[in-house]
């Protein structure tokens, strides 16, 4: 049964993560301490997890988890000549493009 959690008391955390937002097949779940996790196994390429989160106390006690939040996996690197910038007049050009600021644009 879920109630509150005392921060007083608070002993760890569970952490939950699946494919799914309904949390019915785990892909992982973990007890600990710490407020900061590193997986065991490697997220595929282009996938999308959900997780979600509770703390529990020396009793036993567990909190309700969390909204269930997503994590996207992205493996494409962002396309290097897709960059613009702009001059101080505010002329548009292409990365790489060497810009002659006008006096008094950026500090001496």
């Amino acid at each position: 049964m879920s109630t509150a959690v005392s921060v007083g008391n608070l002993t760890g955390f569970e952490f939950q993560l699946a494919n799914a937002p309904d949390f019915i097949a785990l892909l992982w779940a973990q007890r600990t301490m710490d407020r900061a996790l590193t997986l065991p196994f490697y997220l595929g390429e282009g996938g999308k997890y959900y997780w979600r989160v509770r703390a529990f106390d020396v009793a036993g006690t567990t909190s309700t988890f969390s909204d269930v939040s997503t994590v996207f996996i992205d493996t494409f690197p962002p396309i290097g000549n897709s960059f613009t910038a702009f001059t101080s007049t505010g002329l548009a050009v292409p990365e790489g493009t060497l810009i002659d600021l006008a006096s008094g644009v950026t500090p001496n």
